[in-house]
């Protein structure tokens, strides 16, 4: 019989999956130049199956262009993918403000709790610096070591609630605007990384999650666990288990 391609050996297979489908810098999910062969995906089922781990599992999406949509892209590409996923950038949590207690706002504790029952695997969390830098000024505002011990007490203990995290990166700016803050950060078990500031360039986003609900291509129209990326449309897909 000929030779197939699901009759290569598996470390062979992986091998030309990691090469077509994953890349050392973090991929943003909205933006379709990703650089990635996802047409591979579109092959058979078996394939898909077997190269959908190392997608999601290989390569770190970073989630803060638009950080509120976060819960839905999690929810559109399925449980199972989500669950592959073990590196995210995310926006540094917010606090609401401040009456009785420290609490954070819907939006963040939405964000956490949706990694934390979908992500299963999550190994790396990152937070970017903007947002790391946003609520550096928020906490020296308060003037007061309580409030900021009890909310970075706060966000800690959210973090812990993702089980499986290993790791917590927080990127900040080299020049901090309290070095009480980031002795505390690191109290947390924390690893905050110095990065530069840099210029974000404009673009037109000419697509939007709700036009991915108007996707025709469903592999099973009774599945609604998982979802792949298909470069053709820059849309996320259903795909069989």
């Amino acid at each position: 019989m000929p030779a197939t391609f699901l009759s290569l050996p598996a470390e062979l297979r992986n091998e030309i999956y990691i090469y077509l489908l994953v890349r050392k810098e973090p991929i943003d999910p909205w933006n379709g130049d990703h650089e990635l062969d996802l047409n591979l995906l579109s092959t058979n089922t078996a394939i898909l199956h077997e190269a959908r781990s190392l997608l999601y599992g290989h390569n770190c999406f970073d989630l803060t262009w638009e950080p509120g949509r976060i819960p839905e892209c999690i929810d559109t590409i399925g449980f199972i993918n989500a669950s592959h996923l073990q590196c995210i950038p995310i926006e540094f949590p917010r606090l609401r403000d401040l009456e009785d207690e420290v609490s954070l706002e819907d939006v963040s504790l939405h964000i956490l709790e949706k990694i934390q029952s979908r992500c299963t695997n999550l190994r790396k969390l990152i937070t970017a610096p903007e947002s790391t830098n946003t609520m550096e000024n928020r906490l020296v505002s308060f003037d007061s070591p309580s409030i900021c011990a009890r909310a970075l007490a706060l966000i800690a203990a959210c973090f812990r609630a993702i089980s499986s995290l290993q790791e917590i990166v927080v990127e900040v700016y080299e020049e901090g605007l309290s070095s009480d803050i980031r002795k505390k950060m690191e109290s947390h078990g924390w690893i905050l990384k110095v990065v530069e500031p840099v210029e974000v360039e404009e673009w037109d986003v000419d697509r939007s999650w709700d036009d991915f609900e108007d996707d025709e291509h469903l592999y099973d129209d009774n599945d609604d666990d998982d979802y792949d990326i298909d470069s053709d449309s820059d849309s996320w897909r259903r795909a069989a288990d």
